[in-house]
């Protein structure tokens, strides 16, 4: 287990201590990110003046409005909403992490007028989260983090109105791949559906798009596809929209003892990048409540 300063990209090759983490709330169909309580006072420094708010404000749709409601700064004391449009709630700290919950929103329950904002004030919050996040190395007390649970991805996300505008680059860890390989056996030749993730994901599509119940189970729509034991990808509804392995990973192979990419292909909008977020977020909890990991 690695201690002292982190390089996020260590968490590819060497077993690092979560810092900050995404999961799945199924009974309010919402994603929690939780911070370790050492590291969450980073999230203070996302003012209104920082360049990750700058940046989104300069988003602005094809009528030239910005894409995002106003920015709310966190106060770790006060407990307050915060991020854009007040989309991260907090909630009870969870062990030694500091948690906040951003409930998906429904479509046909929002203004007409301004219907995408609420999508869009989810995938800037969560941009700006993920660009302090991700650089754990500021972190002073590294050895205070939990050894038994370990960081299992890093996260970056575009937000934009156009082509590829919910892009996300995901890199999975050396023990969340050390874990997929002994959960699921697959053989050569073989795929195999992880239908809890498919319904994570249809359930936030249901919830986003207004449905009356998630869609059909489709691998190729809606789920998670696994190729061999460290090899996968996220499907979701589109033009064979979803999270693929990269280009420096696509050709692995198996048993090769390192993390694995994943990028967008055709993720054009807030609402599939969440999609994607929520089978990830729940991939996730399947690794960290397994009791052999």
């Amino acid at each position: 287990m690695l201690f002292g300063p982190i390089d996020k990209f260590l968490i590819e090759t060497s077993e690092v201590p979560a810092w900050y983490y995404i999961s799945w709330d199924e009974e309010n169909l919402a994603i929690i990110l939780s911070v370790h309580r050492e590291y969450s006072k980073v999230l203070e420094r996302i003012g209104k003046d920082s360049p990750q708010i700058d940046y989104m404000f300069r988003r602005v749709d094809s009528f030239g409005k910005s894409i995002v409601d106003e920015f709310t700064e966190l106060n770790l004391q006060d407990r307050n909403a915060w991020g854009f449009g007040q989309t991260l709630q907090r909630i009870d700290d969870y062990g030694d992490f500091v948690c906040f919950r951003i409930f998906l929103p429904s479509k046909k329950r929002l203004d007409q007028d301004n219907v995408w904002k609420q999508f869009y004030n989810i995938s800037a919050s969560l941009r700006a989260c993920f660009s302090v996040l991700n650089y754990p190395k500021d972190l002073e007390t590294p050895q205070k983090l939990n050894i038994l649970q370990k960081q299992l991805a890093i996260f970056d996300l575009e937000t934009k109105v156009g082509q590829y505008g919910g892009s996300i680059t995901v890199l999975f860890s050396i023990s969340f791949v050390r874990w997929l390989a002994s959960r699921y056996q697959v053989q050569k030749e073989e795929k195999l559906y992880i239908s809890e993730v498919g319904l994570a994901m249809r359930q936030a599509q249901a919830k986003m798009l207004s449905l009356t119940e998630p869609p059909p189970e489709d691998p190729k729509q809606n789920g998670m596809i696994l190729w061999h034991s460290q090899f996968f990808s996220l499907n979701c509804f589109g033009d064979s929209a979803g999270l693929d392995p990269s280009d420096g990973y696509r050709y692995r192979a198996e048993g090769e003892n390192r993390g694995i990419g994943l990028t967008t292909h055709n993720v054009d909008g807030p609402i599939q990048q969440l999609i994607l977020l929520a089978g990830i977020a729940k991939l996730c909890d399947l690794c960290r409540f397994d009791s052999n990991y």
